[in-house]
């Protein structure tokens, strides 16, 4: 008779995903189910030009030759899509703008589950929706929390990089980094951030064998590759190089207008009702550096540089301030986690002795 043996199975690299998956599904049927954004007539002036925009271009209408736009193509055309299928509806576009967000907070908690854990993956589902005025531009019809959400889909993928060494997830952080700034430039300093991270990673990693500037910059050539070929390629083919003055010349003239001189349109004064966050993103900070998680000065980067370069640029508008929240909410669930996991273990010393 052949024995039957029992087999463990590991359900770790499951939960590793699930976890994830279920709480941003449940911050989704949240917000749909009790944020009141389907008897609101416009949360912002940019609602109605974006919808306008892309209502034009649903009907026929070439984007930048027929329908004036300061903006990238890409929300416009997938928007412009949705109104297609689903027909002119307002909340069918801020529908798609929360898909956009419920993607922001998986990407995320994914993040914080991969490179720190799962308490501060659930801890960060609890602080984003404590971000100002996170739900309201959850669901409302403007092109940042896309962006930003794509732009927190770059740090997942640049994370399985470091983890998994292959070369596919260097290939979708640069096509998802290209697409967030073809809906709205202002996540471009990510570029940067992830060049130096992976470059440093090879660095590190080639030093333990026979160096080679090949193998050094091979992974910043791949990922600069993708990155260029789908910018490139969405200017050519739903811009135009002679619209292209278009997308830089509002945003060159803005601050010497003399409208956005005032302190309404700093960084500080948006930044303002988040400073409980921000207290709790610095204890999350020197956590990382005092546990050498190295994977968490990506966020960390993200927001000093975002805050950084805000700082240096006006006006800056109430959404702006996503830049320098989301990642500090990361950094704030980890600062979070910490302390309550130094305080349970005071506690047992304590009961101990």
């Amino acid at each position: 008779m052949h024995k039957l043996r029992s087999r463990k199975i590991d359900l770790t690299p499951w939960l590793q995903w699930l976890v994830p998956l279920a709480l941003a599904l449940l911050f989704l049927v949240f917000v749909f189910s009790f944020y009141p954004f389907r008897e609101k007539l416009q949360y912002d002036t940019d609602e109605g030009l974006n919808v306008m925009s892309s209502m034009l271009v649903a009907k026929g209408y070439p984007l930048y030759s027929q329908v004036s736009r300061d903006q990238p193509p890409l929300f416009t055309h997938l928007l412009s899509t949705v109104f297609r299928v689903a027909g002119f509806s307002v909340n069918a576009a801020r529908f798609l703008v929360l898909l956009f967000s419920t993607l922001l907070v998986w990407s995320c908690i994914q993040f914080l589950q991969l490179s720190w854990g799962t308490l501060p993956a659930i801890l960060f589902a609890f602080l984003a929706v404590m971000i100002p005025r996170f739900l309201e531009l959850s669901v409302s019809v403007m092109i940042g929390v896309p962006s930003i959400a794509l732009g927190a889909l770059v740090l997942l993928f640049v994370t399985l990089w470091h983890q998994k060494r292959h070369n596919l997830w260097l290939v979708l952080s640069g096509l998802a980094l290209a697409a967030s700034i073809m809906i709205k430039l202002f996540t471009g300093f990510l570029a940067p951030i992830i060049l130096a991270g992976i470059t440093m990673e090879a660095w590190f990693q080639n030093k333990q064998g026979t160096f080679s500037w090949k193998a050094i910059l091979k992974p910043a050539v791949i990922w600069s590759l993708s990155f260029t070929i789908l910018v490139v390629a969405i200017v050519l083919g739903l811009v135009g190089l002679q619209n292209l003055g278009n997308l830089v010349n509002a945003h060159l003239l803005a601050p010497s207008d003399p409208s956005f001189a005032s302190q309404t349109f700093a960084i500080n004064t948006h930044l303002e009702q988040a400073i409980p966050l921000l207290v709790l993103g610095v204890f999350g900070a020197v956590f990382v550096i005092l546990r050498q998680r190295w994977l968490a000065l990506y966020p960390l980067a993200w927001a000093v540089l975002a805050y950084g370069l805000l700082n240096l640029y006006s006006p800056a508008f109430y959404h702006h301030q996503l830049l320098v929240t989301i990642p500090a909410a990361i950094l704030a669930a980890i600062g979070l986690s910490e302390g309550m996991r130094s305080i349970t273990r005071i506690r047992l010393l304590s009961d101990l002795g």
